[in-house]
């Protein structure tokens, strides 16, 4: 969080209930067109992309599920909401799309149409030494989805509980100013807020255009979405699978989903190893040949 003065800000959000910090459950004035309006504390702006420059308490970037859930929870409270978002939505997102059952749990609303698959186990296997662990439970583990489709999902219901989404646009500048923050986006518009919230990922514009420290030892990441003969995917539906000792120190995974299965390495140690050279491994490991299709990220 970036409140005034550009200092990190003492108050936040969790489901809508607020926490600890200066200016929580105060009355604040915020700046609008139309002059100035009183709002509660923490009213909030999420910044995701295109759209005509405005004024609100809050901004945030990202319409991930940090910041659409975020504009959803503070969206239901009274006050203006903004998400600017530097891609059109929906959009493909590199990510395995995994969301455990703790995290479906916790969300305000059902997101049932974005699942494409319930899996009740996940599965471990260790390839040095050869060993293999299951476990499973009445209710599913993960619920995997595809990350189009569900985070426009939390966007659209962040939107429908009055959020503003300006999808298309790419931060250029920040301003931090003593009265809050100033964000301009390419095409020349103009955003002004209290508070601006970063739920822009690892690679942060807003962190980048603040000089916040660069993240350190990100791991980087091989991602898949591929189809074979529904026989050849029908041993991988059920479980959640992951795999150890076949990628330097790192992992490779298998989610099923509706009609193909998104199939991943990753290292916690950059240049430990060639990630196209471990997906390869991998899928030879897995039993798997060349797929009838393949869409091969990050």
């Amino acid at each position: 969080f970036i409140g005034q003065n550009g200092h990190d800000a003492q108050s936040f959000f969790v489901d809508g209930v607020s926490h600890a910090g200066s200016i929580v459950g105060r009355v604040v004035k915020y700046r609008h067109q139309c002059g100035y309006h009183k709002v509660k504390a923490g009213d909030f702006v999420v910044r995701p992309g295109r759209g005509a420059g405005g004024h609100a308490d809050q901004f945030g970037r990202g319409a991930g599920p940090a910041g659409a859930s975020a504009a959803l929870a503070l969206g239901r409270r009274a006050g203006r909401v903004g998400i600017i978002e530097k891609a059109e939505l929906p959009r493909h997102k590199t990510c395995g799309g995994g969301v455990l059952w703790r995290a479906i749990k916790l969300l305000p609303l059902s997101v049932a149409s974005a699942v494409e698959r319930e899996c009740t186990a996940a599965e471990l296997v260790h390839h040095e030494p050869d060993l293999r662990f299951v476990t499973g439970r009445p209710h599913p583990v993960v619920s995997m989805v595809m990350r189009d489709r569900f985070d426009h999902l939390l966007t659209k219901a962040a939107v429908a509980a009055g959020a503003e989404l300006f999808a298309g646009r790419t931060l250029r500048a920040i301003e931090l100013r003593p009265d809050g923050v100033r964000l301009g986006v390419d095409g020349g518009q103009i955003f002004e807020a209290r508070t601006v919230i970063a739920a822009d990922g690892v690679n942060s514009a807003v962190a980048r255009l603040t000089q916040r420290p660069a993240l350190r030892n990100v791991v980087p990441a091989l991602e898949c979405e591929v189809t074979y003969a529904e026989e050849e995917m029908a041993r991988f539906r059920a479980a959640a699978r992951f795999d150890f000792g076949l990628v330097k120190a790192g992992y490779g995974w298998v989610f099923p989903k509706a009609g193909h299965l998104s199939i991943g390495v990753g290292t916690t140690r950059r240049g430990a190893d060639s990630l196209p050279e471990a997906y390869g491994r991998y899928l030879r490991r897995l039993g798997l040949g060349t797929p009838q299709h393949e869409d091969r990220r990050g």
